[in-house]
């Protein structure tokens, strides 16, 4: 793996949690979960954010296309772009009014078929 792209990785997830909560909640939290099942690593990013709409849970991996007034649209597709590049998958698991959970999953080769 990269680490510093993976990091980039967990940075861009992070921050955009925080830009999406509402600023007058005080119980405002993010939660980040992991597991290995066999052969991958399975990471889950939940937050308490404003959450999205279901018809845009692919478009928001989308070059230039961004929700924010000042965002440019490529942190996410940049997300994507880098799990895809570690053999990975994101996506959105699901997002409500209450908050949004992004699931990754890559590939773990230590426990695999692919080490031997």
């Amino acid at each position: 793996m990269n680490e510093a792209y993976i990091k980039q990785v967990f940075v861009n997830l992070i921050k955009n949690s925080i830009e999406s909560f509402e600023s007058q909640n005080t119980s405002n939290k993010i939660e980040i979960v992991t597991d290995i099942k066999w052969d991958h690593i399975i990471i889950e990013i939940s937050d308490t954010g404003e959450g999205i709409q279901q018809e845009n849970f692919e478009l928001i991996f989308d070059p230039l296309i961004s929700s924010k007034e000042e965002g440019m649209g490529v942190g996410l597709p940049f997300v994507r772009k880098i799990i895809f590049e570690h053999r990975g998958e994101i996506k959105v698991k699901e997002s409500s009014a209450s908050g949004t959970t992004f699931k990754i999953t890559l590939p773990q080769y230590e426990f695999s078929d692919f080490n031997q």
